[in-house]
């Protein structure tokens, strides 16, 4: 059986039941060889069985998969890559933020959950899965007001009188 432990910053370790056990009274920094990185105690919120964890973590909409299929998480509201963390200020962090420019989904703030990713999309080709994943086709952008603006062949918006109510 396996343990996820959960830090203050949301990042979560896994570990092995006798790693898990050893946790039991210590204090300070610990090291989790099957991790080959050191914990800190005090940073730990919680220990869960590792099946229960992703059962959670899939309902909570903050870990996800990109449409070329990288794992990422959402922290503070911006989506990083999944496990690469940094030390700042002494907390650690995700490292590398997701560019909206390059991943839509990000921007409409549209990226499945984990499961989600892996029941409906893992299976279609990057392009149809990027257009499943955004609910509409790449040349369209839904508008905060209902209204699709359709654009060109060459990137550039359509003229007004072309605009259409969606349902």
């Amino acid at each position: 059986m396996t343990y996820t432990i959960r830090l203050m910053n949301k990042s979560e370790v896994e570990i092995t039941e006798q790693e898990y056990k050893n946790l039991a009274g210590k204090s300070g920094l610990v090291y989790i060889p099957s991790q080959d990185r050191m914990v800190n105690i005090n940073s730990i919120t919680e220990v869960l069985p590792s099946e229960v964890a992703k059962r959670e973590t899939e309902g909570r909409g903050d870990e996800g998969f990109l449409h070329d299929g990288l794992p990422v998480v959402r922290y503070f509201g911006n989506w990083y890559l999944k496990g690469e963390m940094q030390e700042v200020n002494g907390k650690l962090v995700p490292a590398n933020i997701i560019d909206p420019k390059y991943y839509p989904e990000v921007a409409r703030d549209c990226v499945p959950s984990s499961r989600e990713y892996k029941e409906k999309y893992e299976r279609l080709p990057k392009e149809e899965r990027l257009e499943a994943i955004l609910g509409s086709p790449l040349g369209e952008r839904q508008l905060s007001s209902g209204l699709k603006k359709i654009a060109g062949a060459d990137g550039s918006p359509e003229p007004l009188d072309k605009l259409s109510c969606s349902e």
